[in-house]
C-alpha cells in the first residue's frame, strides 16, 4: 500500500459536514511513508478536525480492547463484505455519521447499497443513513 494523505479537496468536503460529526475509514489505511494506518495514529480527526470511530485505540486516554476490535472488525467487515445485506447489517451497528474511501483502498461493494455517497472523489464520502434520512 501506499501512503496518501486526504486532499485539501478532501478536507474541504469534510469542512461541510457538523463539527461534532465522527468520521471513520479503514483502519489499516496507510496514512504515512513510515507504514502508520489511520487506525494506529490520531490521522483522521487530525485532518478533519472532527472525532474519529477508531484511531490509535484510546479513548479517552483509556485502553478499551474490546471496543477497539468490535469498531476495527466491523469498518474492514463493511469495506471486504460482498453481501449487501451483510453491508446494511454492519452499517445499522455503526456510530460513524461519514465513512472516508479513499482509491488506493476502495471497498468489495458498492457502498451506496447502504451508505449515501455525498462526495465523489478521492476520498469518496459517505454519510450515515440516519443523517440521510433526518435532512429535509
Amino acid at each position: 500500500m501506499t501512503a496518501s494523505p486526504i486532499t485539501s479537496s478532501g478536507v474541504a468536503a469534510v469542512d461541510n459536514t457538523p463539527p461534532t460529526a465522527i468520521v471513520a475509514t479503514h483502519p489499516d489505511y496507510v496514512v504515512s511513508y513510515s507504514g502508520a494506518t489511520a487506525g494506529t495514529v490520531s490521522f483522521l480527526s487530525g485532518v478533519t478536525l472532527r472525532p474519529a470511530y477508531l484511531q490509535f485505540a484510546w479513548f479517552g486516554g483509556i485502553f478499551y480492547p474490546a471496543e477497539v476490535e468490535f469498531r476495527r472488525a466491523l469498518l474492514d467487515g463493511l469495506y471486504t463484505t460482498p453481501s449487501v445485506t451483510e453491508a446494511k447489517r454492519l452499517v445499522n451497528q455503526a456510530s460513524f455519521d461519514y465513512l472516508l474511501v479513499y482509491d488506493d483502498w476502495p471497498s468489495t461493494l458498492d457502498l451506496e447499497c447502504c451508505l449515501a455517497l455525498v462526495r465523489d472523489g478521492n476520498p469518496k464520502i459517505y454519510q450515515a443513513p440516519r443523517l440521510v434520512q433526518s435532512v429535509p
